[in-house]
Order: C-alpha cells, then sequence, then structure tokens
C-alpha cells in the first residue's frame, strides 16, 4: 500500500533520530507514508530499511540506496520529509527537486557547535539549497534562518517521543549528564557547578564524550560510550534531575526525551534551550554560568514538581509537521 503523500528519509547517524522515525512508522498504516532509514518494523510494507551497521563507507551506498528507491517511488509521493540532516541525503534531495517534488528539511541548528566535527553535518547553506521550504524545532532557529533566507521556514515545536511504561524506583538527588557530550553540552561548566553544590548527589554520566577527570571521579556512574535506548529509559526513570548545562545551543532533543521520563529539568538559557521548558512545571534555567546554575540545582532538589508531556502535546508536532 505504497500510496502516502510524504516520504520520510533519515540516513543520519545511529541514534540520532531513530526515536522519531520509529514513532513515525507507528503512524504509517494510517497515512500510508512511505519512509526510507533504520526502523524496528522491517517487515512494514512502507518502508525501505538501512537498519545496516552504519560506518563512513555505507554512507554513499545508502544515499544511492535512497536516491533509487525515490526514483522507483516517485509517482507514490508528493513530498520529501527529511527529519535529520547528513551528506547522505544529498544526492535523494537533488533527485526529488529534479522530478518537482516539495523537499521540506528540518533545519536543527544554525552552525557547528563547539566540539562538533565539521564533517559531521551538512553546511547550513547547502540544507537550504536542497530544500523547498524548512521546518525548526525552535523559534530561535527560525529567527535566525529568516535573516539568511526567504524560503518558509515553519517552527513545528519539540519532538517529546512516545513514554514505554517502566516499574524503575527514582533515585532521590541522582543527577544525570548524558547524550553525545560534544564540548557544547558544557561538562565543565557542569563541574564548577557541583563545586559547592549541596553534599550527597548522586552524579551519572552516560554518553560518548570527552568528561574531565574531576568530573569521572565524582560519579557514581561512568558510562563513556553510546548508550542504548532501553538502557537510558532505565537511567532516566532512576535519576532526579536531567541537568543541561551547554554553553551554545539550538534546542535539545535529549532535554525532551528526559522530561518525557520524569526527570526534573535544569539547563541554561542559551540558545533556543529553554523555548520548550519555559511555563512547563518541572524545569528551571539560568543563565550559563556556575553561580547561577548552582541556586538554580539547589532550587529544582527542592521542589516536587515534574515534567508532565500529555498526548496532546505530542499530538501537536506530528500535526505541525503535516504528518
Amino acid at each position: 500500500m505504497r500510496n502516502g503523500k510524504n516520504l520520510i528519509l533519515y540516513l543520519g547517524r545511529k541514534g540520532g533520530g531513530l526515536q522519531l522515525f520509529n514513532e513515525i512508522e507507528l503512524l504509517t498504516n494510517e497515512t500510508g507514508t512511505l519512509s526510507i532509514g533504520p526502523t524496528v518494523f522491517p517487515e512494514s510494507a512502507n518502508t525501505y530499511s538501512t537498519n545496516w551497521n552504519r560506518t563512513a563507507l555505507l554512507i554513499p551506498i545508502s544515499s544511492l540506496y535512497a536516491a533509487a528507491v525515490i526514483v522507483k517511488e516517485r509517482k507514490n509521493f508528493n513530498r520529501l520529509v527529511i527529519p535529520m540532516t547528513s551528506w547522505a541525503d544529498l544526492l535523494p534531495s537533488a533527485i526529488s527537486l529534479l522530478l518537482r517534488k516539495e523537499v521540506s528539511r528540518v533545519i536543527h541548528d544554525l552552525s557547528i557547535h563547539p566540539g562538533d566535527s565539521k564533517h559531521q553535518v551538512m553546511p547550513l547553506r547547502m540544507q537550504i539549497l536542497l530544500s523547498t521550504n524548512l521546518m525548526t524545532l525552535s523559534n530561535y532557529v527560525a529567527t535566525g534562518l529568516s535573516k539568511i533566507t526567504e524560503k518558509s521556514v515553519k517552527n513545528i515545536g519539540m519532538f517529546f517521543p512516545r513514554r514505554i511504561p517502566t516499574s524503575r524506583p527514582r533515585i532521590e538527588m541522582q543527577i544525570i549528564f548524558f547524550g553525545r557530550l560534544s564540548k557544547y553540552k558544557g561538562a565543565d561548566l557542569f563541574l564548577e557547578t557541583l563545586h559547592g553544590s549541596k553534599n550527597g548527589l548522586k552524579i551519572v554520566i552516560a554518553g560518548q564524550g570527552e568528561i574531565p577527570a574531576q568530573l569521572k571521579a565524582m560519579a557514581v556512574t561512568h558510562i563513556n560510550r553510546y548508550v542504548s535506548e532501553e538502557e537510558l529509559i532505565d537511567l532516566l526513570c532512576e535519576s532526579d534531575i536531567a541537568i543541561f548545562p551547554y554553553i551554545e545551543g539550538s534546542q535539545s532533543g535529549a532535554m525532551a526525551f528526559a522530561a518525557t521520563y520524569g526527570c526534573k529539568i535544569v539547563g541554561t538559557n542559551v540558545g533556543g534551550i529553554s523555548e520548550f521548558g519555559t511555563g512547563r512545571n518541572g524545569f528551571w534555567f539560568s543563565s550559563p554560568d556556575a553561580n547561577s546554575l548552582r541556586r538554580t540545582l539547589q532550587k529544582a532538589i527542592a521542589s516536587k514538581d515534574r515534567p508532565v508531556i500529555s498526548d496532546e502535546t505530542r499530538a501537536q508536532f506530528f500535526l505541525a509537521m503535516g504528518i
């Protein structure tokens, strides 16, 4: 039943958008949406799976594969939707434009963040060029884009994943710092914040990245590798607070994930990081300095408020995306 109006393309790095992609798969039977990318539904009639072990060598292969699918399915979709951008979608985007298809691309960042590889993300100008219209997850990015392009820019808001039921007991005063821990995620600021903070904090660090030796020594748990979704859910359900001491940022999918599993959210108000938590219970934001962040952390520790993400909040994302 390949008659969808949308074709969803995700050829990014492992873990980068799999939650979103799998949720779109759940909608496939109702909407007829086609999809290309990794999936937990390999038998789906509407999905061309790329559930491969990703290496740099597979980028051109996945790009050619996606381009071939697009040519094959050209009569069965009107719009190519790209939730996460990578070099692999360059050729599929160009092919879609040549076929006079709409190309809707979600722009996550206006520039490459400190600590990230310059080869990791397609340059912004190229993303804009290979699109007919653009979507963003924050007003911060939407505003920045409107200054450099006349193409349509729409803020679709933050994606909150579907919560998987768990029964893990929450550990009081356990703080988790997790994700792809690049320099801009603020490990040094977190360490400085902990000096002088309330005693009895249990620090959990989970994810790939360079962490100061002193911060490692303070952690009761330190997992320095890619953390699977199942592992991460367990850690989030156990943790009291998830901290995001960013020194720069456009939005945070990791923050939305932690909020979904009931962690109190403490973060900095840089870029668009604080947008989706402002006005919600269970979120606290400060300026990106240790003294302010320390005071904000203490407020979160003392509070009983936690984020509550409703089905209505989640549905708004997919409606805005047009799926």
